[in-house]
């Protein structure tokens, strides 16, 4: 009886693990029954495995049921049904929940700080990240990017810089994840000589680190760093997305019209030579046919005085 359990326990769980990683929602509930026909209740990791499953489903109510149904609650239970309030962006639930955590681990904390950043609460969570250093809690990568970005949006430099300093000092700035989070913070807050050690400091950038060099080079009017920032992300083989082509056509908007010159983009290239070779990559990629793309083209070249060609694009738009 006890091997048959044991069989049935294990079994469960990795059919439960399926639907999760599937959202199969319908299929979870039929193995719910089978939990409680079994009489594996008792089993504290299948049950959060149920929780897990119906957070995974969008389906909150689910959620919460199996978890007041969990007799032995540990902090794993606690964290999962917490996840689900935060997926489902019920910040109010979640907060109480939290409150009423009997323990709480750093997943417990990046949880509910990740939920207040993408809720554009960033006030809340830089909050919520200094309540986590005074209970003793030891920022994760995960924390400290999230709470970067929220010092991006507050553009509060002063709180980034100390955030930076715990960085070096746990030794997580050369994380891809944080060292992003940095350089994007820097840049955003218009300090780009720390952006650019931020970058330099990274291992391997990959083609967020160099998308947000471009941004943070152009917004300070160092258009010639951008272009030639986008080239070596070019030469690297880095991947380039509508993102990526995004922002260098910002950066050849940026660099004006001039008669008298062909080289108002530095570097002995005009700023409209570089749109339109950014312009032929775009159609080579594939995204010939992307409005955002399309009207970014369209600002390029009119930016840069080539009515003609921006008229054209326009007329050729599938879409307005």
């Amino acid at each position: 009886m006890q091997l048959r359990s044991t069989s049935s326990y294990a079994h469960l769980l990795s059919l439960l693990r399926s639907c999760i990683d599937a959202r199969s929602y319908q299929t979870g509930k039929l193995l719910h029954a089978r939990v409680l026909r079994l009489g594996l209740l008792h089993a504290t990791f299948l049950c959060n495995r149920l929780v897990e499953l119906y957070a995974a489903c969008g389906a909150t109510r689910d959620a919460r049921s199996a978890f007041d149904a969990t007799p032995r609650k540990d902090v794993y239970t606690w964290n999962a049904i917490l996840g689900a309030y935060c997926k489902a962006g019920e910040l109010q639930s979640a907060r109480r929940l939290f409150d009423a955590m009997p323990n709480r681990n750093c997943f417990s904390w990046n949880n509910v700080i990740s939920s207040l950043v993408r809720h554009g609460l960033e006030r809340e969570a830089v909050e919520a990240y200094r309540s986590m250093r005074w209970d003793g809690f030891v920022p994760t990568r995960f924390t400290l990017a999230s709470v970067l970005s929220a010092c991006s949006a507050l553009l509060d430099v002063e709180v980034g810089r100390g955030i930076h300093g715990l960085a070096v000092k746990i030794g997580l700035e050369k994380n891809i994840y944080v060292g992003n989070a940095l350089l994007c913070m820097y840049a955003k807050c218009g300090c780009i000589e720390d952006a650019i050690r931020a970058f330099r400091d990274l291992p391997d950038p990959n083609e967020v680190s160099f998308t947000a060099m471009m941004h943070g080079l152009a917004q300070t009017d160092r258009v010639t760093e951008a272009v030639e920032m986008f080239r070596l992300m070019c030469r690297q083989g880095m991947p380039i997305d509508a993102i990526s082509l995004s922002s260098v056509l910002g950066v050849c908007s940026s660099g004006g019209y001039d008669e008298s010159s062909l080289d108002s983009c530095g570097g002995g290239h005009s700023c409209i030579l570089q749109g339109q070779q950014v312009h032929s990559l775009m159609i080579k990629l594939g995204y010939g046919s992307d409005l955002h793309l399309n009207n970014a083209i369209i600002h390029m070249y009119a930016k840069n005085g080539d009515m003609d060609s921006a008229e054209m694009i326009f007329r050729n738009l599938s879409e307005v």
